[in-house]
């Protein structure tokens, strides 16, 4: 258990959390808020240390066949029910109510 006294430690909860286990690497879909109606297959490869407290928990992934980093909540999971989606869902909820206050 993490004790996390406001959310900035949350948000490094998260990330510590999210680092050890997310199953990656990990085919998923990469959504940008700024382009409706965007939707880009990546690679997954891992989480990236330090978050940020603009973008939240930033994600390693492979895009176009380049190294590139991406906010964690705009990565979604084909399968719903997979580990993965699920760990990534439960962070966006919490970073939709949280990530304005940081």
């Amino acid at each position: 258990m993490v004790d996390a006294y406001g959310e900035y430690e949350q948000l490094t909860a998260f990330e510590t959390y999210m680092g050890d286990v997310l199953d990656v690497p990990f085919k998923a879909v990469w959504r940008d808020p700024d382009e409706p109606g965007h939707a880009e297959r990546i690679k997954v490869l891992g989480v990236i240390s330090g978050a940020d407290e603009r973008k939240g928990v930033m994600l390693s992934v492979e895009r176009k066949g380049k190294p590139r980093r991406v906010e964690a909540d705009q990565v979604w999971v084909d399968d719903l029910n997979d580990r993965n989606a699920i760990i990534l869902s439960d962070y966006r909820a919490w970073w939709q109510i949280n990530g304005a206050y940081l």
